[in-house]
């Protein structure tokens, strides 16, 4: 039967080795022996360390020509079709303002990289592996996970996923799930296939890819090649124009809504305008008492006059500046690379050789394209507001100024200002040396050994004032926070402080100008390299495993394995530096065991026992990390102070227990139990601002000694490591049935899967809990807020704290049912995925649902499939329904439930989003014996995005391609 992959009833081959490939591919050297799953061939499948068949793993299993089916042309693609996943971190997701993971210098550090984020419980909590082997994550994100993005998808032979969790045989990081990429071995032949997709957002794709194998009487060789360009999505194409949503809700849905103030124009004359809009506040008496006054104004005089306070006036809305940047999606060019290389030097020694490679580039023009400059001094050549202007009582606290928020349309325009730009390079290398020596057919010795890396470089260019001036003199200086990012800071910083304060108008910037003036500081003083990326990740990893069958008991062979791993991890970046001072590295040991019983036999003939199958696994791994945790003496490191290092390890024993009972043939009923840790991150153990105290702005203390709960005042902030964190625990469930009935149904596939999985001492910061907790409860922490005898703060500690659960349940139903006819197989199929629960709580007592909402999984999918197939030719026709949502984006938190942020005495409620359809067509030809054409298209339909406000965007990139429609053209030739 065809398997269902775009429907994700894809191939659940419940533990059988996959099928040999489509004979439109080059053909497996071994395929006759891989067809066969009894024969106790060496195919090891996901989640077990044991070749040939295993009732009780729950696996899904997508082959390359599943995957084609789709009409995919990379691994992301293929990741998103999965209902399984939520889309946490990809294409056009990695540079909002709210990520699953923090990157560095905002999306630089993301861009290029995807991750995969099954049933919603974190892209670090779902393990990614090649060939069953971890591989280095993406360089520079302690997280870990590894960036498909650098696994080309011509590379990849199958796709095997367990969604219950395998931390028993791969250890931490697979508190969620596993995906496990097999790539192509052991073929023949050679083969061309160029692709080239058109998006109706621009996102065009153009690709080509090449398999050559050989093989010789005691080896074979196979080795891909790809080459792709994937141009940018286009934000006018998405309908991305404006940024005045008034039109999709009225005031009295607004009203109704709890969001009566909200303001659905989100233009601002805060993103800048020509001439620049100008921010003044200050608090001054009136009537005797102080009060607050905030003005925004633009200057309206003259162009080359003298700048006047009477000149000013509100800001022309027509002037302020369009930061809609051109592009939605990066542009991409990558080549991808694999060998695999396999030898037998003698009956029973095997060594084999596998390499994956890439090299990609990426260019984001998605920058917010204006210029702030903060704290302008009255005395600067331009200023139009002069002290004198303002009252006698104004106060403007430790410095005297205003911001200018300059948009230069007319320099973008005429060309003689470049915009704002994203551009990285990453590079990823992945060998694996591997030995067998088979003593018999059953007991075997491997040994592995893995050297991994992934390194990212890049630059974000545009606009940025890189100077302050001083709160105790008001005098200008580099701003310290973009020490080792701007080049040459101490000349930049002394050009920008000219053009700040300078009261020469040669010297000074013009932020008056309308684009008809040259005379002053030039706009390119402002115009650098904001962050230089340079981030690694590496890893070394070798294993030893002895598989054996040492019992036959009357239902079958009992087969053992028993190993021992390590490995080495090492991750820089710019985020891990400012932490720790130096490169994060930590060493894991692991031993583990794992027995297959076979406890009842089809030739034992037991009463409503066809078969009765058990898994026994227990996996030991221990991590050992050493890091600050401050300095001697509290001097800051980049002062010269010495490094005090702390020691921390986390170990334990991670079960997983499993049966497959089969009543009868055709019906198989599954369950497990596993358990597994993931200790914490190296940065939420060590701080090297351990001890050391900074300003920080008190806003509000709700248990104020005076009852005045705004406080406006500046308290010390202590960071502090926390070498005492308890490791994150996870408890994961499955429960499953497979119904392949006999005789005339026996065309006929249902498949249920529930899954609960709850994961414990999940980590986070100090500072979370003001999300969680009443702000009287919050305030009150005796270990984050030091008071003095009064009663008044005086100090706010942050550090790292285990704080609270999260828990993940769902339910998956796959049904087909294959037809033959005289001129095709027709497979109707149906996939209904059902998320029941998404959690998470600090106590229990304040539970967090994010299930149904823009940051959390959907409560269900819907996708069917129809499905032909003859010996010439293939057809699949895909609808994907994915139901209305709740936008908590923008929302704010209280207690654990929503605020009423915007202050009209009703709770907020999210703004509704609607619901989306898609269809998808795929179709294959072989038009000759060699020859194999494609063609499709996804989305053909062309649905628009519905409107779902992120980050002033009108879309959610995490559920809508914003590719858009997608139709393609693919031809194939084999040699």
């Amino acid at each position: 039967m065809s398997a269902l992959a775009g429907a994700d009833a894809a191939a659940k081959t419940r533990g059988k080795p996959a099928p040999a490939p489509a004979s439109a591919e080059p053909v497996p050297a071994s395929a006759e022996k891989a067809g066969d799953d009894a024969s106790g061939e060496n195919i090891t499948v996901t989640g077990s360390r044991l070749s040939g068949y295993d009732p009780t793993s729950d696996v899904r299993v997508y082959t390359a020509d599943d995957i084609k089916a789709l009409g995919v042309s990379s691994i992301q693609d293929f990741i998103r079709t999965l209902p399984q996943n939520q889309a946490s971190v990809g294409y056009g997701i990695n540079n909002r303002e709210r990520t699953e993971v923090k990157f560095d210098a905002g999306g630089l550090g993301g861009l290029g990289v995807a991750g995969v984020n099954l049933r919603g419980l974190g892209t670090r909590n779902t393990l990614v592996l090649v060939n069953g082997r971890r591989i280095a994550g993406a360089a520079g994100i302690e997280d870990g996970f590894a960036n498909i993005n650098t696994i080309p998808l011509a590379a990849v032979d199958r796709v095997e996923i367990n969604l219950s969790g395998s931390g028993a045989i791969y250890g931490a990081d697979a508190l969620g799930g596993v995906v496990n990429f097999i790539l192509k071995k052991g073929y023949k032949g050679l083969s061309f296939t160029v692709r080239h997709e058109f998006s109706s957002t621009g996102a065009d794709i153009t690709q080509s890819t090449g398999t050559a194998a050989t093989s010789w009487g005691t080896g074979s060789i196979t080795a891909t090649l790809s080459a792709t360009k994937t141009d940018p999505a286009r934000n006018a194409k998405l309908g991305y124009v404006t940024r005045d949503y008034s039109s999709y809700f009225t005031p009295d849905d607004l009203a109704a809504l709890g969001r009566t103030y909200f303001p659905l124009d989100q233009r601002s004359a805060l993103d800048g305008a020509q001439p620049a809009a100008l921010l003044l506040s200050y608090s001054a008496l009136s009537n005797g008492k102080r009060r607050n006054v905030t003005q925004v104004l633009q200057y309206r005089g003259r162009p080359g006059s003298t700048p006047q306070f009477a000149d000013l006036g509100p800001v022309d809305r027509a002037t302020i500046g369009s930061v809609i940047p051109p592009d939605a999606g990066e542009y991409h060019r990558d080549i991808g690379m694999s060998v695999n290389l396999e030898q037998k030097v003698t009956d029973r020694l095997h060594l084999t050789l596998d390499y994956l490679g890439s090299r990609g580039r990426s260019l984001l023009r998605e920058s917010w394209d204006y210029l702030l400059l903060s704290k302008v001094p009255f005395e600067q050549a331009y200023s139009p507001i002069r002290r004198s202007d303002l009252p006698a009582s104004a106060d403007f606290g430790a410095i005297a100024g205003y911001s200018a928020y300059y948009f230069p349309r007319a320099e973008y325009d005429s060309g003689s200002q470049t915009p704002g730009f994203q551009r990285s390079r990453i590079v990823s290398d992945s060998v694996t040396l591997g030995a067998a020596y088979e003593f018999s057919h059953d007991t075997v010795l491997r040994a592995n050994y893995t050297a991994s890396n992934n390194r990212a470089s890049g630059v974000q260019r545009g606009l940025v004032n890189v100077v302050e001036r001083s709160r105790t003199d008001g005098s200008c200086r580099a701003n310290q926070n973009y020490v080792g990012k701007v080049r040459d800071l101490d000349r930049v910083a002394a050009s920008q402080c000219a053009a700040l304060t300078s009261s020469d108008p040669n010297l000074a910037f013009n932020f008056l100008n309308d684009g008809s003036s040259t005379r002053g500081a030039p706009l390119s003083v402002f115009f650098l390299d904001q962050y230089q990326l340079a981030n690694t990740a590496r890893l070394r990893n070798a294993d030893l495993l002895l598989t054996s069958a040492p019992l036959t008991l009357p239902a079958g062979k009992l087969r053992l394995a028993i190993g021992g791993e390590t490995y080495s991890n090492g991750v820089t970046g710019e985020r891990i530096r400012q932490v720790t001072a130096e490169a994060v590295n930590t060493r894991m040991y692991a031993g583990y065991v794992e027995a297959r019983v076979p406890v009842i036999g089809k030739a034992m003939g037991v009463p409503l026992i066809w078969s009765f199958d058990l898994s026994l696994k227990a996996r030991y791994d221990r991590y050992d990390t050493r890091g600050p945790v401050g300095t001697v003496d509290n001097i800051p490191y980049e002062e010269g102070g010495r490094l005090i290092r702390g020691k921390s390890s986390f170990s334990r024993v991670s079960p997983d227990l499993a049966a497959a009972w089969s009543p009868f043939h055709g019906l198989l009923i599954q369950g497990s139990w596993a358990s597994t840790f993931s200790p914490p991150p190296f940065t939420n153990l060590y701080n090297v601002k351990g001890g050391q105290v900074s300003p920080e702005f008190l806003f509000l203390d709700p248990l104020a000694p005076d009852g005045n709960i705004f406080q406006f005042r500046d308290i010390d902030a202590e960071y502090r490591g926390n070498p005492k964190l308890r490791p994150s625990v996870s408890s994961s469930y499955h429960l499953g049935a497979t119904l392949t009935p006999p005789r005339f149904l026996q065309n006929l596939s249902v498949q249920v899967d529930y899954y609960n999985t709850r994961i414990r001492d999940q980590i986070g910061l100090s500072t979370d809990l003001e999300n969680l907790l009443k702000p009287e409860v919050y305030y009150g922490l005796k270990d984050y807020f030091i008071r003095d005898t009064g009663g008044n703060i005086v100090k706010h500690v942050l550090t790292s704290i285990n704080i609270g659960w999260a828990r993940s349940e769902s339910i998956d139903v796959n049904a087909s049912y294959a037809i033959p006819t005289a001129f095709a197989v027709i497979t109707p199929a149906i996939v209904y995925s059902r998320n029941l629960r998404q959690e998470t709580s600090y106590d229990g007592s304040n539970v967090i649902s994010m299930l149904g909402t823009a940051q959390g999984l959907d409560r269900y999918k819907l996708i069917g499939s129809l499905n032909l197939a003859s010996a010439n030719w293939s057809a699949r026709f895909t609808a994907r329904y994915t139901p209305g949502y709740d936008n908590n984006y923008n929302l704010l938190y209280d207690d654990g439930q929503i605020s009423d942020a915007d202050g009209d005495g009703v709770i907020d409620k999210p703004f509704p989003v609607h619901s989306l359809t898609t269809y998808d067509l795929a179709v294959r030809w072989r038009a000759m014996p060699k020859l194999t054409l494609s063609c499709g298209g996804r989305n053909i339909f062309h649905a628009k995005p519905p409107f779902a406000l992120i980050d002033r965007r009108p879309f959610d990139a995490s559920r809508y391609d914003l590719r858009g429609r997608v139709l393609y053209l693919e031809a194939r030739a084999d040699f």
